[in-house]
């Protein structure tokens, strides 16, 4: 099978917006290589199509079934069965390849025989029906060492295929750049979801007060977004907020990070890493901060516990203001020309074509094996 001029749906557990995670953006090279994408949207209050690009649209549905975790699994895969077809009667469309992001959703396709079925998980957090889905699905596919060896339990065929990478070569207009304060020679920046509650907001808050001469910028929604439904309240976000040296940009277009991130000097992956192994061990930034070449001050993160040439990173994050003052004060050999160009090389490796193409071998393994 070629992935390619399928009818693809994509099932989603972080709806479409501003901000892209791997989901998003499978979606949208697998619409350029000529497949026909549905990007299915958590459940709505009603039903509606949008257009994003020629072979890509947006879906938001209102289920027909709900509550389907409390049903048996005779009933349960009957009754997804049945709305998948209402969903292709309603868009007149009949799909190849179920790809599955979501868990919660669409977990048992035991009742699907005529439709190639992906799991795919990304996130450890992302268990709700794990085991189900991956044992109705006829290729699992994840983002850790941790998720393959539980969803392999499921499925003999899983893969480890870790993230993707979006090369961008978008620069902005000089009238479209975020400001940076000359008032700081140097300059931190962190992008992601702000309303992650597994950020060390607390190691921040100490870099903050121990780095006075250094300007940190944080990219990302700070509330509500597509990426999070529910607003977390953070008193240490808002006394954070206050420094002189602290600015909030807001959310950015993912198309536009590259020209944004390429101005810092030292880029922050900040999260709780040490207590979580499981959950961050593959954060989807990492790749995209690599691919700017700018070093990386980073909490544990398993999957690049071997890439430690590329990743200033630690196992305790009561180490990480002195990690980041090593970096500071040796920043011209952190930045050097030859240490950029090794992580921008590894982070073209990953790039999303190739990730497909390793997908589209993975498929056509798993088809050979059940003849």
């Amino acid at each position: 099978m070629e992935l390619q001029n399928k009818k693809i749906l994509i099932i989603s557990p972080e709806a479409w917006g501003v901000s892209y995670l791997s989901k998003h953006h499978f979606a949208i090279e697998l619409s350029k290589i000529g497949n026909k994408v549905f990007f299915l949207n958590p459940p709505a209050r009603l039903n509606q199509i949008t257009n994003i690009e020629n072979n890509l649209q947006v879906i938001d549905y209102r289920p027909a079934f709900r509550g389907l975790r409390r049903f048996p699994q005779y009933i349960s895969g009957i009754l997804i069965k049945r709305e998948i077809e209402l969903i292709e009667k309603w868009l007149k469309i009949d799909f190849d390849i179920i790809w599955n992001f979501d868990s919660s959703r669409f977990f048992n396709l035991k009742k699907i025989k005529e439709k190639y079925k992906i799991a795919h998980i990304v996130d450890w957090s992302e268990n709700l029906n794990r085991r189900l889905l991956c044992k109705s699905s006829d290729l699992c596919l994840c983002t850790s060492e941790y998720l393959k060896e539980e969803m392999a339990e499921s499925n003999p065929n899983t893969y480890n295929i870790g993230h993707g990478y979006k090369l961008s070569e978008y620069y902005l207009n000089p009238s479209e750049r975020i400001t940076l304060n000359s008032s700081f020679h140097y300059k931190a920046g962190y992008v992601g979801n702000l309303n992650f509650n597994l950020i060390d907001w607390q190691i921040i808050y100490e870099l903050i007060i121990q780095n006075p001469k250094v300007g940190f910028y944080f990219i990302g929604p700070a509330g509500t977004s597509n990426l999070s439904r529910k607003h977390i309240e953070n008193q240490l976000l808002d006394k954070i907020r206050k420094f002189k040296n602290v600015f909030f940009i807001g959310e950015l277009a993912s198309n536009k990070l590259y020209a944004h991130l390429s101005e810092f000097d030292i880029l922050l992956l900040v999260y709780k890493g040490d207590i979580y192994k499981e959950q961050l061990a593959n954060p989807h930034k990492m790749l995209e901060y690599l691919g700017t070449g700018k070093v990386i001050v980073a909490s544990w993160t398993e999957e690049y516990k071997d890439k430690l040439d590329l990743v200033e990173m630690v196992e305790n994050n009561a180490k990480l203001p002195i990690k980041f003052s090593e970096v500071l004060n040796h920043l011209e050999y952190y930045n050097h020309e030859e240490k950029q160009l090794m992580r921008k090389s590894f982070a073209s490796k990953n790039l999303y074509d190739k990730k497909i193409s390793t997908i589209e071998l993975l498929i056509n393994d798993s088809l050979q094996k059940g003849k």
